[in-house]
């Protein structure tokens, strides 16, 4: 492997055109091209242009994605969009009671004083709305409006905020695509648990954080589940929602319900019985090794920088809900 730091940069190699330079930083991960581009002011200036960084976006995420977080997102806008939270509550009442298994009114009456609680649930009435609304809602956003929201996962946030109106554009969105957008279910900042049950956090060297939740037996048994998460200002985009678990005879009797509804765009309401569950646990053996599996629930259009409210639910009083592991949620970004 190349050391970035050992190479002398020397007249040859400086005289190369830029199209070369920008070939052989195509097989560099992003730690070296930075380190590549202290090594000499042409390098570094030639590393630090808006050029460079959309030929990487283009290089590594196709046309599609080039052509829409480059050209097509800062250009468009959907006027049938309606933003206002006041309306969306008049029209809750006609939501039909069906559009959720375990009924929208349940997460829509209880917790009000909890904000997040209540974003959520205005933003499950603005994706029912978005049902039946025109198809041609396009993905769109503002300069400025990426620039103030922008946020990583994988990144430090708090020395983007000291430099994020003066990167360029390009390379804030080259690293929004790179970054690994997951939660892990024992980061407090970002994850709400029900006081229904006893979840007990577990070392595990092989998760996100080195630990993780298990949830081991209901507490008071005429109580559902639900934990709730939210992932900050996620770009237009459709994602893939994948649930990292492994099972140990889970016990879930009713109907499981694994949302993610954005602020803005289509939610993913994805559906599991207790048959389901027993079929995961057969289908990777779980009863005869400790493996984790990555389990996709649907995916997830979102049509302009959203909050994505993520949750595990059921609300079935008919019996305890157990034997399910819990690592991270991840948002992967697939068009």
């Amino acid at each position: 492997m190349i050391n970035i730091n050992q190479l002398k940069i020397n007249d040859n190699w400086l005289n190369l055109p830029d199209h070369l330079w920008y070939k052989i930083n195509d097989f560099l991960n992003v730690n070296d091209i930075l380190r590549l581009s202290r090594t000499c002011k042409k390098l570094y200036t030639l590393i630090n242009s808006y050029d460079f960084w959309t030929h990487l976006i283009l290089s590594h995420f196709g046309q599609k994605l080039w052509h829409r977080y480059i050209i097509d997102v800062f250009n468009v806008s959907n006027k049938t969009i309606n933003n206002s939270n006041k309306l969306l509550l008049e029209e809750y009442e006609n939501i039909p009671e069906e559009f959720l298994s375990n009924g929208i009114q349940i997460t829509w009456e209880n917790h009000d004083s909890n904000d997040d609680s209540k974003e959520f649930k205005i933003a499950l009435i603005r994706s029912y709305n978005y049902l039946n609304m025109d198809k041609n809602l396009s993905m769109t956003m503002n300069i400025d409006d990426f620039r103030k929201k922008i946020y990583y996962y994988g990144f430090n946030n708090k020395l983007l905020d000291l430099y994020r109106s003066n990167i360029l554009l390009s390379k804030l969105i080259y690293f929004y695509l790179i970054d690994q957008k997951r939660i892990s279910f024992i980061n407090e900042n970002f994850v709400q648990f029900d006081n229904n049950h006893s979840y007990i956090k577990q070392n595990d060297l092989t998760s996100l954080n080195g630990e993780v939740i298990y949830i081991k037996e209901i507490i008071h048994w005429q109580y559902g589940l639900k934990i709730n998460m939210k992932f900050t200002n996620i770009l237009p985009g459709i994602y893939q929602i994948i649930w990292r678990m492994k099972l140990q005879q889970p016990f879930l009797i009713g109907c499981t319900e694994f949302l993610a509804v954005p602020d803005y765009g289509l939610m993913v309401n994805c559906k599991w019985s207790q048959d389901t569950f027993m079929k995961m646990y057969h289908y990777f053996k779980c009863n005869e090794n400790n493996f984790w599996f990555y389990e996709c629930m649907g995916e997830l259009i979102v049509f302009e920088i959203s909050n994505v409210y993520v949750s595990i639910r059921n609300f079935s009083d008919s019996s305890g809900k157990s034997g399910v592991f819990l690592d991270y949620v991840e948002l992967k970004l697939i068009s």
